[in-house]
């Protein structure tokens, strides 16, 4: 074999873990010191493409990688870290059948002049496709540990939805019946979504969507490929 296959070989690697890097985030469990010497616990998550695990022992490193990803000059982490579990169909699934996604609570936005020093406690890898897209605070996490009264799912072309209902409401039901003549519209179509009428549908999905988020009592999990 030629060292164009080995080439060729090589550039195929590179861009396969290029690709694949963008389904995934490294969720950071971290110790920042500031110049006051006070030290407190802090999360992040940052996209695998932007990270590399190897340059962590520089505390320049992931002071710039905080900084990037924040896209400005203070730099912003999370007090709280939690792990949903949720089920995709039925409120009380089997733990095989489970899904989970982290969701993190409480910004915090430092100087980075304030910044004296970064350490990394943990970190392990989760799906950068999905999360939850209801506007929560610290309290709702309470309901991580619940069960919810109902599930509601729907696809759409790109895009999918799981919604967890804890507390019903007039207003809720509402938007969930609109919901569902949408999800019975596509299940009538002749043919799947695609290109040509999927993304007006996923539009028109979200949009609902964005009103069931603010109702409180429901978690949304959302997730959309390219």
């Amino acid at each position: 074999m030629g060292k164009g296959f080995f080439l060729v070989s090589f550039l195929f690697l590179v861009l396969s873990s290029q690709g694949e890097c963008y389904y995934s985030n490294y969720a950071l469990k971290l110790s920042i010191t500031t110049s006051d010497n006070v030290v407190f616990t802090c999360y992040k998550q940052i996209s695998a493409c932007d990270f590399t695990l190897d340059s962590v022992q520089g505390n320049n490193y992931l002071l710039n990688a905080l900084i990037e990803k924040s896209n400005r000059a203070n730099v912003q982490v999370f007090r709280h870290s939690f792990q949903y579990f949720y089920c995709i169909s039925e409120p009380d699934c089997g733990p095989e059948e489970k899904q989970s996604v982290v969701h993190l609570f409480d910004k915090v936005e430092l100087k980075q002049e304030k910044i004296q020093k970064v350490e990394l406690l943990e970190w392990k890898i989760i799906s950068a496709m999905e999360g939850i897209s209801t506007e929560l605070d610290i309290r709702d996490s309470a309901l991580f540990s619940q069960l919810p009264n109902k599930i509601v799912s729907i696809s759409g072309y790109l895009c999918s939805h799981t919604i967890s209902v804890f507390k019903s409401s007039s207003l809720l039901e509402n938007e969930l019946s609109r919901l569902s003549s949408v999800k019975r519209e596509i299940q009538q179509l002749e043919a799947p979504l695609d290109y040509q009428n999927g993304d007006a549908y996923d539009q028109r999905i979200w949009q609902i969507i964005r009103q069931i988020n603010e109702v409180k009592g429901v978690i949304t999990v959302s997730g959309c490929s390219d």
